[in-house]
Protein backbone atom coordinates (compact mmCIF):
# COMPACT_ATOMS: atom_id res chain seq x y z
CA UNK A 1 0.00 0.00 0.00
CA UNK A 2 1.36 3.35 -1.09
CA UNK A 3 2.09 6.15 1.50
CA UNK A 4 1.87 10.05 0.67
CA UNK A 5 5.49 10.98 1.31
CA UNK A 6 5.72 14.17 3.43
CA UNK A 7 6.15 17.75 2.75
CA UNK A 8 10.04 18.98 2.23
CA UNK A 9 11.62 22.39 2.45
CA UNK A 10 11.89 22.49 -1.15
CA UNK A 11 8.39 22.77 -2.54
CA UNK A 12 7.38 25.97 -3.68
CA UNK A 13 5.82 28.90 -1.25
CA UNK A 14 1.95 29.32 -2.27
CA UNK A 15 0.34 32.50 -4.35
CA UNK A 16 -0.17 33.80 -0.66
CA UNK A 17 3.08 33.87 0.60
CA UNK A 18 4.44 35.42 -2.29
CA UNK A 19 2.27 38.59 -2.94
CA UNK A 20 3.24 40.59 0.21
CA UNK A 21 6.86 40.28 -0.94
CA UNK A 22 5.95 41.46 -4.67
CA UNK A 23 3.87 44.47 -3.44
CA UNK A 24 7.03 45.20 -1.19
CA UNK A 25 9.22 45.28 -4.25
CA UNK A 26 6.78 46.94 -6.93
CA UNK A 27 5.86 50.19 -3.88
CA UNK A 28 9.74 50.39 -3.43
CA UNK A 29 10.30 50.38 -7.36
CA UNK A 30 7.03 53.14 -7.21
CA UNK A 31 8.73 55.24 -4.93
CA UNK A 32 12.52 54.95 -6.57
CA UNK A 33 10.80 56.15 -9.95
CA UNK A 34 8.67 59.39 -7.76
CA UNK A 35 11.79 60.24 -6.02
CA UNK A 36 13.87 60.64 -9.27
CA UNK A 37 10.90 62.22 -11.11
CA UNK A 38 10.07 64.39 -8.25
CA UNK A 39 14.44 65.17 -8.23
CA UNK A 40 14.53 65.65 -11.67
CA UNK A 41 11.11 68.55 -11.75
CA UNK A 42 12.61 70.14 -8.58
CA UNK A 43 15.93 71.16 -10.98
CA UNK A 44 14.17 71.40 -14.09
CA UNK A 45 12.34 73.99 -11.80
CA UNK A 46 15.50 75.38 -10.48
CA UNK A 47 16.45 75.82 -14.10
CA UNK A 48 13.83 77.33 -15.26
CA UNK A 49 13.80 80.24 -12.69
CA UNK A 50 17.35 80.84 -13.38
CA UNK A 51 16.34 81.32 -16.96
CA UNK A 52 13.48 83.69 -16.01
CA UNK A 53 15.43 85.69 -13.09
CA UNK A 54 18.43 86.23 -16.25
CA UNK A 55 15.75 86.98 -19.02
CA UNK A 56 14.26 89.92 -16.61
CA UNK A 57 17.67 91.23 -15.95
CA UNK A 58 19.11 91.04 -19.02
CA UNK A 59 15.94 93.02 -20.84
CA UNK A 60 16.49 96.03 -17.91
CA UNK A 61 20.45 95.79 -17.86
CA UNK A 62 19.80 96.64 -21.72
CA UNK A 63 18.33 99.48 -21.13
CA UNK A 64 20.22 100.64 -18.92
CA UNK A 65 22.93 100.48 -21.37
CA UNK A 66 21.71 102.47 -23.81
CA UNK A 67 20.36 105.17 -21.07
CA UNK A 68 24.53 105.24 -19.79
CA UNK A 69 25.19 105.33 -23.97
CA UNK A 70 23.03 108.62 -23.93
CA UNK A 71 19.74 107.42 -25.38
CA UNK A 72 16.19 107.59 -23.94
CA UNK A 73 15.23 104.12 -22.73
CA UNK A 74 12.19 102.97 -20.80
CA UNK A 75 9.48 100.51 -20.49
CA UNK A 76 6.57 100.12 -18.40
CA UNK A 77 7.30 96.78 -16.63
CA UNK A 78 8.97 93.35 -17.35
CA UNK A 79 6.53 90.10 -16.97
CA UNK A 80 8.19 86.62 -17.40
CA UNK A 81 6.03 83.33 -17.42
CA UNK A 82 5.43 80.67 -19.31
CA UNK A 83 6.54 77.88 -17.21
CA UNK A 84 7.05 74.94 -17.42
CA UNK A 85 7.06 74.61 -20.83
CA UNK A 86 8.04 77.64 -22.90
CA UNK A 87 9.79 81.11 -21.31
CA UNK A 88 7.29 84.06 -22.05
CA UNK A 89 8.62 87.43 -22.06
CA UNK A 90 6.39 90.72 -22.29
CA UNK A 91 8.20 94.29 -22.60
CA UNK A 92 5.31 96.97 -21.73
CA UNK A 93 5.02 100.19 -23.82
CA UNK A 94 9.00 100.26 -24.72
CA UNK A 95 10.45 103.73 -25.63
CA UNK A 96 13.72 104.17 -27.20
CA UNK A 97 15.02 107.72 -28.13
CA UNK A 98 18.37 109.06 -30.23
CA UNK A 99 18.03 112.48 -29.52
CA UNK A 100 18.15 114.88 -32.61
CA UNK A 101 17.76 111.60 -34.37
CA UNK A 102 15.31 109.36 -33.79
CA UNK A 103 12.21 108.03 -31.12
CA UNK A 104 10.34 105.13 -31.43
CA UNK A 105 7.11 104.06 -29.22
CA UNK A 106 5.63 100.61 -29.64
CA UNK A 107 3.10 98.51 -28.00
CA UNK A 108 3.85 95.61 -25.32
CA UNK A 109 6.35 93.36 -27.11
CA UNK A 110 5.89 89.45 -26.35
CA UNK A 111 8.41 86.89 -26.57
CA UNK A 112 8.83 83.46 -26.47
CA UNK A 113 11.76 80.67 -26.74
CA UNK A 114 11.55 77.01 -25.06
CA UNK A 115 13.42 76.40 -22.39
CA UNK A 116 16.07 73.71 -23.78
CA UNK A 117 16.84 76.72 -26.57
CA UNK A 118 17.10 79.94 -24.83
CA UNK A 119 19.11 81.43 -27.13
CA UNK A 120 16.24 81.57 -29.67
CA UNK A 121 13.10 83.98 -29.26
CA UNK A 122 10.04 84.64 -31.56
CA UNK A 123 8.74 88.07 -30.95
CA UNK A 124 5.32 89.49 -31.83
CA UNK A 125 4.77 93.48 -32.28
CA UNK A 126 2.11 93.90 -34.10
CA UNK A 127 -0.55 97.46 -33.27
CA UNK A 128 0.54 100.69 -33.34
CA UNK A 129 3.67 101.90 -33.24
CA UNK A 130 4.99 105.70 -33.26
CA UNK A 131 8.34 107.70 -34.15
CA UNK A 132 9.78 110.83 -35.53
CA UNK A 133 13.28 111.01 -37.41
CA UNK A 134 15.06 113.19 -37.99
CA UNK A 135 15.85 114.18 -41.90
CA UNK A 136 17.91 116.89 -42.43
CA UNK A 137 17.36 119.02 -39.56
CA UNK A 138 13.44 118.56 -40.58
CA UNK A 139 11.53 116.39 -37.81
CA UNK A 140 9.10 113.74 -39.94
CA UNK A 141 6.70 112.65 -36.55
CA UNK A 142 5.50 109.14 -37.74
CA UNK A 143 2.59 107.16 -36.87
CA UNK A 144 2.41 103.24 -38.27
CA UNK A 145 -0.31 100.20 -37.76
CA UNK A 146 0.93 97.01 -38.72
CA UNK A 147 -1.12 93.81 -38.86
CA UNK A 148 1.23 91.38 -38.70
CA UNK A 149 4.59 92.04 -36.96
CA UNK A 150 7.07 89.11 -35.87
CA UNK A 151 10.47 88.92 -35.32
CA UNK A 152 13.02 85.48 -34.85
CA UNK A 153 16.34 86.07 -33.34
CA UNK A 154 19.04 83.23 -32.50
CA UNK A 155 21.85 84.15 -30.99
CA UNK A 156 25.06 81.74 -30.56
CA UNK A 157 28.34 82.36 -28.59
CA UNK A 158 26.95 85.81 -27.41
CA UNK A 159 26.50 86.89 -30.84
CA UNK A 160 24.04 87.14 -33.57
CA UNK A 161 23.65 84.14 -35.47
CA UNK A 162 20.51 84.72 -37.58
CA UNK A 163 17.61 87.31 -37.89
CA UNK A 164 14.26 87.42 -39.47
CA UNK A 165 11.58 89.60 -39.26
CA UNK A 166 8.08 89.96 -41.33
CA UNK A 167 5.70 92.50 -41.61
CA UNK A 168 2.05 92.82 -43.55
CA UNK A 169 -0.54 94.74 -43.82
CA UNK A 170 1.67 98.12 -42.61
CA UNK A 171 0.11 101.49 -42.97
CA UNK A 172 2.50 104.89 -42.12
CA UNK A 173 1.08 107.92 -41.93
CA UNK A 174 3.06 111.54 -41.77
CA UNK A 175 0.95 113.17 -38.99
CA UNK A 176 2.01 117.07 -40.08
CA UNK A 177 2.51 116.00 -43.78
CA UNK A 178 -0.46 113.77 -44.43
CA UNK A 179 -1.13 110.69 -46.92
CA UNK A 180 -0.80 107.17 -46.14
CA UNK A 181 2.06 104.57 -46.94
CA UNK A 182 0.89 101.48 -47.36
CA UNK A 183 3.05 98.25 -47.65
CA UNK A 184 1.70 94.53 -47.98
CA UNK A 185 4.34 92.43 -47.25
CA UNK A 186 7.76 92.48 -45.71
CA UNK A 187 10.90 89.97 -45.06
CA UNK A 188 14.00 90.20 -44.31
CA UNK A 189 16.68 87.71 -42.79
CA UNK A 190 20.29 88.28 -41.90
CA UNK A 191 22.78 85.84 -40.46
CA UNK A 192 26.56 85.38 -40.11
CA UNK A 193 28.21 84.21 -43.51
CA UNK A 194 30.18 80.70 -43.33
CA UNK A 195 33.83 81.34 -42.81
CA UNK A 196 34.51 79.46 -46.19
CA UNK A 197 32.63 82.37 -48.04
CA UNK A 198 35.19 84.60 -49.50
CA UNK A 199 34.73 88.28 -51.26
CA UNK A 200 34.41 88.55 -54.52
CA UNK A 201 35.67 91.43 -54.83
CA UNK A 202 39.77 90.69 -54.24
CA UNK A 203 41.51 92.87 -51.53
CA UNK A 204 38.47 92.89 -49.81
CA UNK A 205 37.48 92.10 -45.85
CA UNK A 206 35.80 89.54 -45.43
CA UNK A 207 32.08 88.99 -45.44
CA UNK A 208 30.27 89.51 -41.41
CA UNK A 209 26.45 89.68 -42.57
CA UNK A 210 24.62 87.88 -45.31
CA UNK A 211 20.94 89.75 -45.84
CA UNK A 212 18.16 89.22 -47.79
CA UNK A 213 14.80 91.50 -48.62
CA UNK A 214 11.95 90.96 -49.88
CA UNK A 215 8.53 92.93 -50.23
CA UNK A 216 5.56 93.37 -52.36
CA UNK A 217 3.04 96.40 -53.11
CA UNK A 218 4.44 99.62 -51.81
CA UNK A 219 2.19 102.15 -51.84
CA UNK A 220 3.56 105.62 -51.14
CA UNK A 221 1.98 108.41 -49.97
CA UNK A 222 0.95 110.72 -52.33
CA UNK A 223 3.73 113.48 -51.17
CA UNK A 224 6.46 110.86 -51.43
CA UNK A 225 5.95 110.30 -54.87
CA UNK A 226 8.84 108.85 -57.52
CA UNK A 227 8.89 110.31 -61.39
CA UNK A 228 7.84 106.71 -61.74
CA UNK A 229 4.73 106.49 -59.75
CA UNK A 230 3.46 105.76 -56.39
CA UNK A 231 3.36 102.08 -56.28
CA UNK A 232 6.37 100.04 -56.02
CA UNK A 233 5.29 96.56 -56.92
CA UNK A 234 8.47 94.29 -56.02
CA UNK A 235 11.92 94.12 -54.74
CA UNK A 236 14.32 91.48 -53.71
CA UNK A 237 17.69 92.06 -52.52
CA UNK A 238 20.67 89.22 -51.81
CA UNK A 239 23.60 91.53 -50.29
CA UNK A 240 26.79 90.98 -48.27
CA UNK A 241 28.66 93.60 -45.91
CA UNK A 242 31.90 93.05 -46.82
CA UNK A 243 33.96 94.43 -43.02
CA UNK A 244 32.56 94.53 -40.01
CA UNK A 245 31.23 97.87 -38.99
CA UNK A 246 31.72 98.59 -35.32
CA UNK A 247 29.36 99.82 -32.98
CA UNK A 248 31.32 103.06 -31.70
CA UNK A 249 27.91 105.43 -30.55
CA UNK A 250 29.43 107.86 -32.85
CA UNK A 251 28.06 106.26 -35.94
CA UNK A 252 29.64 108.35 -38.64
CA UNK A 253 33.18 107.45 -37.32
CA UNK A 254 31.79 103.89 -37.41
CA UNK A 255 31.13 104.06 -41.29
CA UNK A 256 34.33 106.25 -41.92
CA UNK A 257 36.36 103.62 -40.52
CA UNK A 258 34.70 100.98 -42.06
CA UNK A 259 34.48 102.49 -45.34
CA UNK A 260 38.53 102.95 -45.04
CA UNK A 261 38.91 99.58 -43.91
CA UNK A 262 38.00 98.70 -47.90
CA UNK A 263 34.32 98.19 -46.49
CA UNK A 264 31.41 97.38 -49.25
CA UNK A 265 28.32 95.72 -50.04
CA UNK A 266 28.23 92.95 -52.40
CA UNK A 267 24.72 93.29 -53.70
CA UNK A 268 24.33 89.89 -55.34
CA UNK A 269 20.96 89.87 -57.10
CA UNK A 270 18.60 92.90 -57.23
CA UNK A 271 15.52 93.01 -58.62
CA UNK A 272 12.92 95.87 -58.64
CA UNK A 273 9.41 96.18 -60.51
CA UNK A 274 7.68 99.39 -60.77
CA UNK A 275 4.50 99.26 -63.22
CA UNK A 276 5.75 98.41 -66.36
CA UNK A 277 9.69 98.57 -65.61
CA UNK A 278 11.82 95.78 -64.66
CA UNK A 279 15.27 96.06 -63.50
CA UNK A 280 17.40 92.67 -62.38
CA UNK A 281 21.13 93.80 -61.42
CA UNK A 282 24.11 93.02 -59.74
CA UNK A 283 26.80 94.80 -58.16
CA UNK A 284 28.67 96.74 -55.38
CA UNK A 285 27.49 99.93 -52.96
CA UNK A 286 30.16 101.80 -50.79
CA UNK A 287 30.62 105.30 -49.25
CA UNK A 288 32.50 108.33 -50.74
CA UNK A 289 34.26 111.04 -48.71
CA UNK A 290 31.13 111.99 -47.33
CA UNK A 291 29.77 109.26 -46.40
CA UNK A 292 26.73 109.06 -49.51
CA UNK A 293 26.31 106.14 -51.18
CA UNK A 294 28.10 105.24 -54.11
CA UNK A 295 27.37 102.62 -56.58
CA UNK A 296 28.28 100.67 -59.88
CA UNK A 297 25.68 98.15 -60.93
CA UNK A 298 25.47 96.06 -64.01
CA UNK A 299 22.05 96.07 -64.77
CA UNK A 300 19.12 94.67 -67.25
CA UNK A 301 16.25 96.55 -67.76
CA UNK A 302 13.12 96.16 -69.46
CA UNK A 303 9.90 98.64 -70.06
CA UNK A 304 12.95 101.27 -70.33
CA UNK A 305 10.27 103.36 -73.30
CA UNK A 306 7.47 103.56 -70.87
CA UNK A 307 10.25 104.87 -67.88
CA UNK A 308 10.91 107.17 -70.25
CA UNK A 309 7.95 108.81 -70.96
CA UNK A 310 7.25 109.06 -67.14
CA UNK A 311 10.57 110.62 -66.47
CA UNK A 312 9.88 113.21 -69.28
CA UNK A 313 6.55 113.88 -67.71
CA UNK A 314 7.82 114.51 -64.53
CA UNK A 315 10.66 117.19 -65.97
CA UNK A 316 12.77 114.90 -64.68
CA UNK A 317 14.83 114.73 -67.90
CA UNK A 318 13.72 117.39 -70.87
CA UNK A 319 12.12 116.32 -74.10
CA UNK A 320 15.38 116.32 -76.46
CA UNK A 321 17.12 114.18 -73.99
CA UNK A 322 14.09 111.56 -73.84
CA UNK A 323 14.30 111.55 -77.33
CA UNK A 324 17.91 110.75 -77.34
CA UNK A 325 17.66 108.26 -74.95
CA UNK A 326 14.93 106.25 -76.49
CA UNK A 327 17.08 105.83 -80.10
CA UNK A 328 20.20 104.90 -77.46
CA UNK A 329 18.69 102.58 -75.65
CA UNK A 330 16.08 101.30 -78.49
CA UNK A 331 19.15 100.61 -80.92
CA UNK A 332 20.74 99.00 -77.64
CA UNK A 333 17.44 96.66 -76.87
CA UNK A 334 17.21 93.12 -77.72
CA UNK A 335 15.50 90.42 -77.23
CA UNK A 336 16.81 87.69 -74.85
CA UNK A 337 17.28 83.93 -75.99
CA UNK A 338 14.48 82.66 -74.16
CA UNK A 339 12.02 85.37 -75.90
CA UNK A 340 10.15 88.11 -73.82
CA UNK A 341 10.18 91.78 -73.69
CA UNK A 342 13.43 93.59 -75.40
CA UNK A 343 16.08 94.06 -72.63
CA UNK A 344 18.99 96.77 -73.05
CA UNK A 345 21.94 95.21 -70.65
CA UNK A 346 23.81 98.93 -69.39
CA UNK A 347 25.57 100.37 -66.22
CA UNK A 348 23.66 101.62 -63.58
CA UNK A 349 25.80 103.88 -61.24
CA UNK A 350 25.07 106.54 -58.56
CA UNK A 351 28.04 109.47 -58.22
CA UNK A 352 27.67 112.35 -56.04
CA UNK A 353 23.95 111.38 -55.66
CA UNK A 354 23.41 111.93 -59.23
CA UNK A 355 22.06 108.28 -60.55
CA UNK A 356 23.09 107.30 -64.12
CA UNK A 357 21.88 104.69 -66.69
CA UNK A 358 24.31 104.45 -69.09
CA UNK A 359 25.44 107.88 -69.33
CA UNK A 360 22.24 109.48 -69.39
CA UNK A 361 21.40 111.18 -65.71
CA UNK A 362 18.07 110.09 -64.69
CA UNK A 363 17.98 111.04 -61.08
CA UNK A 364 19.08 112.90 -58.08
CA UNK A 365 19.50 111.20 -54.94
CA UNK A 366 18.75 112.92 -51.59
CA UNK A 367 22.01 113.16 -49.17
CA UNK A 368 21.74 110.89 -46.45
CA UNK A 369 21.86 112.27 -42.70
CA UNK A 370 24.20 109.58 -40.55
Amino acid sequence: MSQTPPPTDTEPPSDAASQPRASSTGRRLLMGVGGIALALGLVYSVYWQQLATGIETGIDDWFQARRDQGWQAMHQGVLVGGFPFSLVAEIKAPQLARPGRWSWAGPTLKGEAWPWRPGQWTVLAPGRHTGSLDAGGKVRNLAAKLGFARAVVLVERGRLGYAEASVEDARVRDTEAGGETRLERLHLTAREPVPESAPKVPDRPPASLVATLEFETLALAENLATPLGRTVDTVTLDARLLGRIGGDDDRPAALAGWRDAGGIVEVEALSVEIGSLELDADGTLALDANLQPQAAFAARIRGFDEAVDKLTAARVIGGATATAAKLVLGALAKVPPGGGRREIKAPVTLQEQKLYVGPISVGRVPAVRW
